[in-house]
């Protein structure tokens, strides 16, 4: 079976349920304002009395005679002091003020380069569902939208799906994309360059602020350079599969909005981007990240961004993943269910799971099985109402040779393991 076939009959990135992946079938297993501040006020002068003082002599045995002749103690200028605090007070705050002006102008010139040209483009047949439309190198279908090699399922949107019309050209694209077809919006882009050998494609005229279906628009494109700021996602829900298996090196998505995606399944599995900025994601309202980082080699990430409260699906989210250090902390897990080879085969040297919660964990089997990672530390984990069975092979061949548990129950359950190297031994923290 090809693999877009395989993307459609097995969940995109073709993993099959409840298989922990082992190395050495890993990639057949994986498949796919201040204030005005008052002057300080200033202490009249010290004048002190210049009037010569007798000296006394010190007689050590009578403490009544003891007489000093020293200087008055100086007074602090608190008013000084304070107008000083003052001072950095108002540079920090002119500072902060400063930061958040170039980052706000930094989201105003995103927004700016968004196209919002509206290119109307008309169908003279009879517009019923299926009804399809040809324009330079696209392919549209009312109501329809593509999945792969001429297949296409309806929909039950008022507007059009459309794809690459020959997926086997090298031709560079550059056939400028309809906004709306007889005043029906474009609204899916699935599959739209999926298994497309153009090296070239020139997205400048696309006007996407209807489209709804990103799913697998790049799957196994072959064009090595993707230049997506003019594109409008505030109303996808769909971006599984997106950029999986893409030829692209690099991806500047600083323009994403993706406050109403719910699923990202597979986005990035098997790209070849090393570069990724994913700093403005809104993940606020996905469910699915399952895959999501699959056999991905970047160098550095930062998902400090991402909130994952309403994930449920993590199952091999870095799978193969090849990084020197990820920090998931802010990462919220209390709804995730599967686990399944999160971190399998992964190159990952440190990893921070301090915020990881698998209350409502149901199978977390194979999820370290055959990593690097030195140390797991995985003391904020509480596997006491997992079944033994459900966490089969979690540390399989993994590298490790230092874990920490919350306690000595968990301790105990998770040194119980199947397949858990001899030298690896839970202690508790």
């Amino acid at each position: 079976m090809n693999q877009e076939n395989n993307l459609n009959s097995q969940g995109n990135n073709g993993i099959y349920d409840n298989q922990p992946v082992n190395n050495k079938n890993f990639n057949q297993a994986i498949g796919v304002n201040p204030q005005p501040q008052p002057m300080p006020s200033f202490q009249q002068p010290i004048l002190q009395d210049t009037t010569p003082q007798p000296t006394n002599t010190f007689d050590s045995g009578n403490s009544s005679n003891q007489n000093f002749n020293s200087k008055p103690p100086k007074k602090i200028n608190l008013g000084l002091i304070v107008g000083i605090l003052i001072g950095i007070i108002i540079i920090v705050l002119v500072a902060v003020i400063l930061i958040n002006k170039t980052k706000t102008n930094s989201s105003e010139n995103n927004k700016n380069n968004i196209n919002t040209e509206v290119i109307n483009c008309e169908f003279s047949g009879e517009l019923v569902q299926g009804a399809e439309y040809v324009n330079g190198q696209y392919t549209y279908r009312y109501m329809q939208e593509y999945k792969s090699y001429n297949e296409w399922s309806n929909i039950n949107i008022d507007g059009w799906g459309v794809t690459l019309t020959d997926k086997s050209s090298t031709d560079s694209v550059t056939t400028k994309l309809c906004t709306n077809i007889n005043d029906k919006p474009i609204v899916s882009m699935s599959a739209m360059f999926s298994n497309s050998s153009a090296t070239n494609i020139d997205l400048s005229s696309f006007n996407t602020k209807n489209v709804k279906n990103m799913n697998a628009m790049f799957y196994h494109s072959a064009a090595e350079k993707l230049d997506l700021s003019s594109f409008d996602t505030s109303n996808v829900t769909d971006m599984a599969s997106m950029f999986s298996f893409s030829s692209a090196e690099s991806l500047d998505l600083s323009s994403f909005d993706t406050s109403n995606v719910t699923d990202m399944n597979d986005m990035f599995s098997f790209s070849k981007a090393t570069n990724f900025d994913l700093s403005n994601f809104d993940t606020s309202n996905v469910t699915n990240m399952q895959g999501m980082f699959i056999q991905v080699s970047t160098e550095n990430i930062d998902l400090s961004s991402f909130n994952t409260s309403k994930v449920w699906r993590m199952k091999h989210m870095f799978a193969g993943f090849k990084t020197k250090t990820l920090d998931l902390s802010n990462f919220d897990t209390s709804n995730v269910i599967e686990f399944v080879a999160m971190f399998s085969g992964s190159k990952i040297e440190s990893l921070n799971l301090s915020s990881f919660n698998l209350n409502n964990a149901g199978l977390i089997s194979g999820m370290f099985a055959e990593s690097e990672i030195d140390t797991l530390d995985l003391s904020s984990f509480d596997v006491i109402n997992i079944p033994l069975e459900q966490m089969g092979g979690m540390f399989s061949d993994c590298k490790t040779t230092k874990g920490y548990a919350k306690n000595q129950n968990n301790a105990d359950k998770l040194n119980s393991t199947s397949d858990k190297p001899e030298e690896l031994i839970f202690i508790v923290k």
